[in-house]
């Protein structure tokens, strides 16, 4: 007597293909060249399920292209799915084992579950495969960090601006806060002026070297940096609308003159009915 497992196995097989064809028939039929434009557009709008799709759509017809799989993890990451972004970066590295972006990207995940070691070791292997690979050292330099090798991160973060790692600002910004954590006051202030040089609208330095001058009563020095930072504080609070709020707005304000355009048109077009049946011979 067969039993029912058996009869569920044989149907969970004979279904599962159907399903995949099922699949690869709801992709839409575009080349590669095509597929990535529609990945840029949909990234681009922010429909990152759209950019998902296609992605999935390709790696599904071809399972080993390395540029598909590199921005599908990069996907995933950005939107905060860091199982799969993980898997993906898996793919690439049995697919290339010294991929220097899959290992980043590896890196990057154990770094969000605060596994630094395995972070750091992916980041040194990105760095060695690629020895000028900015994005690297800087990731080096946050893994070590947060593992307490200050001298460490450090060099990292200057090898990182070395290579013109971009937004320079963040690189700068966590060699201050080393700075400060080690009680070099002359090194943190320095680092705070340089990125008022990178940045002269970056309010949280404003703030830093506000409240260093008034410890070190230089309180002249520290009303200019507060002033400073209350400006920028103003012009948050009347930032300009986003471009949605201005559609609504331009919307309601034209909606009046719409609705009399609406009305005489209808006017209008009764009319000119009206019109053409009585000139309509009657039956």
């Amino acid at each position: 007597m067969v039993r029912w497992w058996t009869l569920l196995i044989g149907l969970w097989g004979s279904l599962l293909p159907l399903w995949a064809q099922a699949a690869t028939a709801s992709c839409e039929v575009l080349t590669r060249e095509e597929t990535f434009f529609q990945i840029g557009y949909a990234e681009a709008g922010r429909d990152y399920e759209r950019a998902l799709q296609l992605l999935n759509c390709l790696i599904r017809q071809q399972p080993h292209d390395v540029q598909a799989l590199h921005t599908r993890g990069r996907l995933h990451y950005q939107i905060a799915n860091y199982e799969s972004a993980a898997k993906d970066f898996e793919t690439l590295l049995q697919i290339n084992p010294q991929d220097p972006i899959a290992h980043n990207g590896r890196g990057l995940v154990s770094l969000i579950y605060e596994w630094n070691d395995l972070a750091w070791e992916d980041f040194h292997r990105a760095v060695t495969y690629k020895p000028d690979y900015a994005e690297g050292y800087f990731n080096r330099g946050r893994a070590a960090e947060r593992m307490g090798s200050v001298r460490e991160a450090l060099a990292d973060y200057q090898t990182a601006l070395y290579y013109g790692y971009e937004p320079r600002v963040a690189v700068l910004w966590n060699m201050a806060m080393l700075y400060e954590r080690t009680g070099d006051t002359a090194g943190y202030q320095a680092l705070l002026e340089e990125i008022i040089r990178v940045n002269v609208r970056y309010a949280p330095a404003y703030e830093r070297l506000g409240n260093l001058m008034a410890q070190t009563g230089r309180n002249f020095d520290a009303q200019f940096y507060f002033e400073r930072l209350a400006e920028f504080a103003s012009e948050r609070r009347i930032d300009p609308l986003s471009p949605q709020e201005t559609a609504i707005r331009s919307f309601l304000r034209f909606m009046p003159l719409m609705l009399v355009v609406l009305i005489l048109s209808g006017l209008i077009g009764g009319a000119v009915v009206q019109a053409f049946q009585r000139r309509q011979p009657v039956a």
